[in-house]
């Protein structure tokens, strides 16, 4: 975190997003992250986590893309922006979508249930 603290941050927001006006900057700079939190903690409780990876590739490519134009291509390298990006793409590619991963709980639960109350009716 090169910038230091939240007034710096703020700055660093008005920097990559040149064309958005100046009242709208901390708005930005504070929806940006709670969207980061979110997202974060998310991730790391596992909820909706291929959805929640789709959101951060989205994300990410923001980053990417605005610190490229405005700071040049070493800004997102130096930050790792691009190796954050191809994780999150790894993640929304292998991670089982909520509803089959719902149904599949379900299923094998009802199968478990109707088995033991077949077991139960033929003894």
């Amino acid at each position: 975190m090169s910038w230091g603290d939240w007034i710096h941050f703020v700055q660093y927001v008005a920097v990559l997003n040149p064309l958005v006006p100046k009242t709208l900057i901390p708005g930005l700079a504070v929806l940006e992250t709670i969207i980061e939190l979110g997202l974060g903690i998310a991730l790391l409780l596992g909820i909706y986590q291929r959805v929640v990876a789709w959101s951060s590739v989205g994300l990410l490519m923001s980053f990417a893309l605005t610190m490229s134009i405005a700071l040049g291509i070493t800004a997102p390298l130096s930050y790792s922006v691009f190796s954050a990006l191809g994780a999150a793409l790894l993640l929304g590619a292998v991670a089982v979508p909520h509803a089959a991963r719902s149904s599949a709980g379900t299923h094998s639960t009802a199968e478990s249930v109707s088995s033991k109350l077949c077991d139960r009716t033929l003894t």
